[in-house]
C-alpha cells in the first residue's frame, strides 16, 4: 500500500480492431473508481482507434498509458504485455484486469479493496486473487450457491466440457431452472462471495507479487482458454480465487461463445461463427483438459466418442467444414501443438 494506506491499483485492458466506442465507456467508468493508473494494450487496432487512443491519453495527462503492438498477439499476448508493464510500474501495487468492453459499476473497485483489506489468509499477496461478478455469466453465481468451485471448468475426464454422467443432472437443472431461480437469489441474499477454481481475465484483481508465483499468460494459447490456463495456476498451487457478487461488471458486448453455450450436446460448435474462433476454443480446451482434468483415459475416451458421434450427426451434411476444423483442433490440442499458426489452413483474426 501507499504511505497513506490507500491501495495503488493499476487497471490493465487490451483492445483490438475498431472497439474504441466500447473501451471509452470502460475507461470513463474506471476514472470514477479509485484507480491509480490505467494501461491499455493496443493489440494492433485500426488506425482510427489508435488516433482516438492517443488523443485520450494526451487528455488524461499521465493517467492513461497506451502500449501499441505491431500485430495482434491475441488476448494471451496482449494481457501478457500489459501485466509486464504493470509489474514494472512503481505506481502499481495491485492489478485489475478488464476486457475492453467491461464497464465496472459504481463501487466495484471499493468492494474488491474492502474485501482484500479484511481477508485473513497466509501470504495472500502471493496466493490469492479476487474476481468481479459479470452478470451474463450465471454459472459463477451457481458456483457460489452450490459451493462448487470446480463447476466452471467441468468434471474430471470431460471432453470439450461434455461428460455423459452429467446429462441427468443437466436435464433436471433445465427443468427446474426457472422455478428455482427466485429461491437461489433468496438463498444468496446474505452470501456475497465464494471460491471459484478458474476465471476469465476480465474482472481479476490481485497483488502483483502473485505473478512471481504463477507467471504470465501463455502466449502460445493465443486466444480463448488462455485466461483459464492463467488463473487455474492459482488453484493448482494451493491458492484461492474469491468471486465477489457485490463487485459487479457489465459486459457491454456479449461474447460470441456465450450466445449458444446452453446447447446440451455442444452443438453450438457448429454455429456460423468464424473458423479461427472454433479452432482456438476447441484446441485450447482439449489442451486444458488433457493437462488438468484427464484422470482416467478410458472415461475420457468414452466421452469423446459419444460427443463426436452426436456432433457428427448434427453436422454431417451441412457442416462438414466445421467438423474438419474440430477434428484438426482436437489433434493439435492432444499433441500440444499451440501457437498462432498451428493450423495453417485456419485464418487468424485480423
Amino acid at each position: 500500500m501507499s504511505i497513506e494506506g490507500v491501495m495503488k491499483v493499476c487497471a490493465v485492458s487490451v483492445t483490438y480492431g475498431d472497439r474504441f466506442h466500447l473501451l471509452k465507456q470502460s475507461i470513463d467508468s474506471l476514472l470514477k473508481q479509485p484507480v491509480t493508473h490505467i494501461i491499455v494494450v493496443d493489440n494492433s487496432s485500426v488506425p482510427k482507434c489508435q488516433q482516438q487512443l492517443k488523443s485520450l491519453r494526451d487528455n488524461l495527462q499521465g493517467k492513461l498509458e497506451v502500449v501499441h503492438l505491431d500485430e495482434n498477439s491475441g488476448s494471451a499476448g496482449g494481457y501478457r504485455r500489459g501485466l509486464q508493464e504493470a509489474y514494472q510500474n512503481n505506481s502499481c501495487e495491485f492489478i485489475w484486469l478488464l476486457d475492453d468492453d467491461n464497464r465496472p459499476e459504481a463501487g466495484a473497485l471499493k468492494a474488491l479493496t474492502d474485501f482484500w483489506a479484511g481477508l485473513i489468509e497466509n501470504d495472500k499477496e502471493q496466493r490469492v486473487a479476487l474476481m468481479c461478478y459479470r452478470e451474463d455469466r450465471e454459472i459463477y453465481k451457481e458456483v457460489v450457491f452450490k459451493n462448487k468451485p470446480n463447476l466452471v471448468i467441468g468434471r474430471n475426464n470431460s471432453f470439450l466440457g461434455f461428460h455423459v454422467c452429467s446429462l441427468p443432472g443437466e436435464l433436471m437443472r433445465r427443468i427446474k431452472d426457472t422455478s428455482s431461480q427466485k429461491a437461489k437469489n433468496d438463498d444468496l441474499a446474505g452470501q456475497n462471495y465464494g471460491l471459484v477454481s478458474a476465471v476469465p481475465f476480465g474482472g481479476m484483481f490481485f497483488h502483483k507479487k502473485l505473478l512471481n508465483e504463477i507467471g504470465y499468460p501463455n502466449r502460445d494459447l493465443f486466444l480463448y482458454g488462455d485466461d483459464w490456463d492463467f488463473s487455474y495456476r492459482i488453484t493448482k498451487k494451493g491458492g484461492k480465487i474469491f468471486l465477489l457478487l457485490n463487485s459487479v461488471i457489465e459486459d457491454l458486448e456479449k461474447s460470441w461463445h456465450r450466445k449458444n453455450r446452453e446447447s446440451l450436446f455442444k452443438v453450438y460448435l457448429l454455429e456460423n461463427f468464424e473458423d479461427f474462433r472454433l479452432y482456438y476454443i476447441v484446441r485450447n480446451r482439449i489442451y486444458f483438459e488433457k493437462k488438468h482434468l484427464m484422470t482416467h483415459p478410458v472415461i475420457y475416451w468414452l466421452n469423446k466418442l459419444i460427443l463426436l458421434i452426436i456432433v457428427g450427426l448434427f453436422g454431417f451434411h451441412k457442416k462438414r467444414n466445421k467438423i474438419r476444423i474440430i477434428r484438426r483442433a482436437i489433434r493439435d490440442g492432444n499433441k500440444g501443438r499451440l501457437g498462432k499458426y498451428a493450423c495453417s489452413s485456419v485464418e487468424s483474426p485480423k
